[in-house]
């Protein structure tokens, strides 16, 4: 698999998991932004993502409803009015790029229109997201991929689109490709999560895969790095009890920092495969050959006068076939450890040396 640069470090299945947390949805103007960005250096996180967006631009039908859910219930919002609460003036987006700078944390953002990439790949934004509204825009994407920043696709596209969007990036000679699978809703419901589908994409893309949690809580991201996802990104918020969308799927600040410390836990804990080919027990907990009775010397070893105990620091109880039928070369006692040079070859043949 391709390992792709995203700010400091290296996205790919041979690095550490990648973790970024979004501001985008959550924010309420820049102060906010500012804290969120706080939120995410204090946890530990990679990176924190949000969305350039012109609502004015991007909204030619101003009434679009959307659903969502809130700790007191469903609720149905307006799209461009929520969309233009989050809106920051450009002397704004430049405070709180170098906001982020000052904190030394990685930054990338969405962005919904040419000058936006421009601007965003000016002011040094480690990457350009492509929205999952926009996964067919493939002039946007064609635009975005030429600026030699890396390019995150989300995954909530349909499989030809997002096939299409990869194809332009690469004919581009963009290869720094990010795969985001991403399940739909506010909050998505555990039957649209599709964690599966993270196993897909990374059989047929040689491009780091991703999983972008719309879930609640955070339990959806641990079986997503089992699965392949090599870059987490979550939502953050300072209090999911706000009446608006995503900050109800969202963690709090609190939670952020549990929540790194669990994915680094389960990091750890995944190890290496190749263990398998390491012995996992120590010689304490293995078993050595001992006499099971007195031997004379001259005696042939046959089976039932072999016992197998604890600790395996002697000669190892997988070797008892080649104990079988050899001769005592003096008497041995019963409980004795019994070495290869207590014993000589015997010329008649056992019924064990089949084996």
């Amino acid at each position: 698999m391709v390992c792709v640069k995203l700010g400091k470090r290296h996205v790919g299945l041979s690095q550490p998991c990648y973790i970024v947390f979004e501001g985008g949805g959550t924010h309420s103007g820049l102060e906010v932004a500012k804290q969120l960005v706080k939120v995410a250096v204090d946890s530990g996180a990679d990176a924190v993502k949000f969305q350039f967006v012109d609502s004015d631009r991007l909204y030619h039908n101003k009434n679009i409803q959307i659903k969502y859910s809130t700790p007191t219930g469903d609720k149905v919002g307006n799209r461009y009015e929520m969309s233009k609460k989050r809106m920051m003036s450009i002397d704004e987006w430049k405070e709180l790029i170098a906001y982020c700078k000052e904190l030394n944390i990685t930054f990338f953002s969405t962005a919904c229109f040419p000058q936006d990439v421009d601007f965003l790949v000016e002011q040094g934004a480690a990457a350009i997201k492509i929205n999952a509204g926009d996964s067919n825009h493939y002039y946007l994407i064609d635009y975005a991929s030429r600026k030699g920043v890396p390019i995150i696709l989300d995954g909530r596209a349909r499989y030809d689109e997002l096939a299409k969007g990869v194809e332009i990036c690469e004919y581009n000679g963009n290869k720094d490709i990010i795969i985001m699978h991403c399940p739909p809703g506010y909050p998505a419901k555990n039957s649209q999560v599709n964690l599966n589908v993270i196993r897909t994409l990374t059989e047929i893309y040689r491009y780091p895969i991703g999983f972008c949690d719309h879930s609640l809580g955070k339990i959806m991201n641990y079986p997503a790095i089992i699965l392949g996802a090599c870059i987490l990104e979550k939502t953050i918020t300072l209090d999911k009890r706000t009446e608006s969308i995503e900050h109800y799927m969202s963690l709090e600040p609190s939670e952020a920092k549990e929540f790194i410390k669990d994915i680094r836990a389960i990091e750890e804990s995944l190890g290496s495969g190749r263990e398998i080919f390491n012995s996992r027990v120590g010689v304490n907990g293995k078993r050595s050959i001992v006499a099971k009775r007195d031997i004379r010397q001259g005696e042939a070893l046959r089976l039932e006068d072999l016992n197998f105990k604890r600790p395996g620091t002697h000669l190892s109880a997988s070797r008892y076939l080649e104990v079988i039928g050899k001769i005592a070369k003096r008497d041995l006692k019963e409980n004795e450890f019994i070495m290869f040079n207590d014993l000589e070859d015997n010329e008649i043949k056992n019924e064990f040396n089949k084996f």
